[in-house]
């Protein structure tokens, strides 16, 4: 478990990085990913800026519980069966990429259509950037998520 009060970055993944089942509270950026790294598992809260910050398209971040972050994810990749939830903006697209996001089927903490929408920062907010597809969406948790950051770990 990674718990930071500072201005520090909890996990940097490089290319071909496996990381997973990590539970990362209150550090400026959870886990930097770049090449073709997976997350899986992690449990990402509290973070003063980004939760996870991708610098590649081919990171895969599955069944991540994502939580109270500024930004709950900023990049590219495939972001799929996670929970994201109670973050101020959830998705944010990279910029000065036209590339699309595939972040279909994520729990959101919502079945609102545009509640959901108003989350996520794309295209719609920056004509420079991709979309981030999120249709379709769980209609709750994902099963294969972590489902609270504070059940089963020591804070």
């Amino acid at each position: 478990m990674i718990n930071s009060t500072g201005n520090i970055n909890g996990i940097s993944a490089g290319e071909n990085a496996y990381v997973s089942n990590n539970a990362i509270y209150g550090c400026w950026l959870g886990i930097i990913a770049a090449g073709h790294a997976t997350l899986d598992g992690n449990l990402i809260a509290n973070c003063y800026h980004i939760g996870i910050s991708s610098q590649s398209d081919q990171v895969i971040i599955q069944h991540n519980y994502i939580s109270n972050n500024h930004f709950g994810f900023s990049g590219g990749g495939t972001i799929q069966s996670n929970t994201i939830i109670n973050n101020l903006v959830g998705i944010q697209a990279p910029s000065a990429s036209s590339s699309n996001i595939d972040a279909t089927n994520n729990w959101w903490g919502t079945t609102d259509t545009q509640a959901i929408n108003q989350t996520i920062y794309d295209f719609k907010n920056y004509y420079n950037v991709g979309t981030v597809n999120f249709v379709p969406f769980l209609s709750q948790t994902s099963s294969t998520a972590p489902t609270s950051p504070y059940k089963n770990r020591l804070l």
